[in-house]
């Protein structure tokens, strides 16, 4: 689940602000039933920082394109509105590094099973 949070929108279409935060140069990408939209943001803030995007959110300095787990906790108090919940963002996988080899280290395998059980339990990777 990705959110869109701060500027409330008709929800009918994927908003095309002036002031956007966002990561990156990339598009939005958003579907609703089989019509994926995309949606280039054209905002004058950007960042690499997830974390400064939501402050920049929390802030009221435009709109933000993030994963569910870095705004949970503003969603749940209000600070941050999430827009657009009808429209689905595309799934992103989550990938490990591992040493060469047949073989992985007990370390290793330890924080790989380690993270996968945190995985499990947080409700944002859930859904």
């Amino acid at each position: 689940m990705t959110a869109r949070a701060e500027v409330r929108n008709s929800g009918e279409t994927p908003p095309t602000a002036t002031r956007v935060t966002y990561s990156g140069g990339g598009d939005w990408q958003f579907r609703q039933g089989r019509r994926w939209v995309s949606v280039r943001p054209r905002g004058q803030l950007r960042t690499d920082s997830g974390e400064t995007i939501v402050q920049w959110a929390v802030a009221g300095l435009g709109i933000s394109y993030l994963p569910a787990f870095l705004v949970q906790d503003q969603l749940k108090a209000g600070s941050l509105v999430e827009l657009l919940a009808d429209y689905l963002s595309p799934d992103y996988g989550i990938y490990t590094l591992r040493p060469p080899g047949p073989r992985t280290s007990a370390k290793v395998a330890l924080v790989l099973e380690a993270l996968a059980e945190r995985m499990k339990q947080a409700a944002y990777f859930a859904s």
